[in-house]
């Protein structure tokens, strides 16, 4: 059996769809079907490109005593104006930031 890693944000994670049911409707799910490949969705909404890359890395370098070739690898990258930085002041992990405008049209961070 095949395995297939998916990664990406919210258009991978499945929002919009049915809270219900949006496991079973997102596409990792149906693709996963279709190839009859065991699936590893690593996808959330809201992150950005370096997540998806660190995480894709992560994954892979936590399995390297595993025969790699079997997997099939889709990552959807997000907008580039997503980016995360490390929060030394918030239990030492990674956060996501989207940069927004204010009223003045200045950069701002959210």
């Amino acid at each position: 059996m095949s395995k297939l890693l998916t990664n990406g944000c919210s258009l991978t994670w499945g929002s919009g769809l049915n809270p219900d049911t949006r496991v079973v409707d997102s596409y990792p799910y149906k693709l996963a079907k279709l190839l009859d490949a065991e699936l590893f969705d690593l996808s959330k909404p809201g992150e950005s490109c370096n997540y998806v890359v660190r995480t894709t890395i992560d994954f892979f370098l936590e399995r390297l005593d595993e025969d790699l070739s079997e997997y099939i690898v889709i990552l959807q990258l997000p907008d580039g104006n997503r980016f995360e930085y490390w929060d030394d002041d918030d239990k030492l992990k990674w956060r996501a930031v989207m940069p927004t405008q204010d009223e003045n049209k200045n950069l701002a961070i959210m």
